[in-house]
């Protein structure tokens, strides 16, 4: 008797049909599996880049205001959310907003906090009228600044290399509102891979 087929209802062929279709709909659920995992990995890096870029960004240093301990070419991850449970220190290196052209952003390091006064005064940086040690910079400031007692959320800030920076010294004291964050890492050049160091102050405390 010819039979009903390879598809047919009766004898062998309807199982193999059955077996088609179960391997076809265990492909369906193994693609859809794959599918809803790759959402899932595509989502969950989209949300750590968001946060990422939320908490911190990056800087090329294009200038030579704080030689020499950072370099033209010199590439920081700056933590932007370093002062969202505390104020910038003394030694702290920030990530500022020009207060003359907010679009510009500087690097600098925080020398006086509000209610504290500062002056400089032959190549010396006084803090309430005691002298800063200041071993990280390689030339003294080369003009004074009188002495001033700064303002309520508003810090003294300065480059490291003292003749070349425009700083506090130039545009005055800097509104909290204008720190961006903090200089976190150095991740280039590789001789400079690391945590960026700040100093501590502990005559003017």
């Amino acid at each position: 008797r010819q039979g009903a087929g390879l598809f047919g209802q009766g004898g062998q062929g309807g199982g193999v049909w059955i077996i088609i279709k179960t391997r076809i709909k265990g492909k369906q659920g193994k693609m859809k599996s794959f599918l809803w995992e790759l959402l899932q990995t595509v989502f969950f890096a989209l949300l750590i880049y968001m946060v990422m870029r939320t908490v911190t960004q990056t800087m090329w240093v294009d200038l030579t205001s704080m030689e020499p301990n950072f370099h033209p070419g010199q590439y920081l991850v700056i933590n932007k959310i370093a002062y969202a449970w505390g104020e910038p220190q003394r030694g702290d290196v920030i990530i500022l907003r020009y207060p003359r052209d907010p679009s510009r952003e500087f690097i600098k390091r925080v020398i006086a906090r509000p209610g504290e006064t500062v002056e400089i005064k032959n190549g010396v940086t006084y803090v309430n009228g005691s002298p800063l040690e200041e071993p990280y910079i390689r030339y003294r400031p080369t003009r004074d600044y009188s002495a001033k007692t700064l303002s309520p959320n508003h810090y003294f800030v300065m480059g490291d290399n003292r003749p070349v920076s425009i700083d506090s010294r130039d545009f005055g004291e800097l509104p909290r509102a204008n720190i961006v964050g903090k200089a976190w890492v150095s991740l280039w050049p590789i001789s400079s891979l690391g945590l960026v160091p700040s100093f501590s102050y502990a005559a003017t405390k």
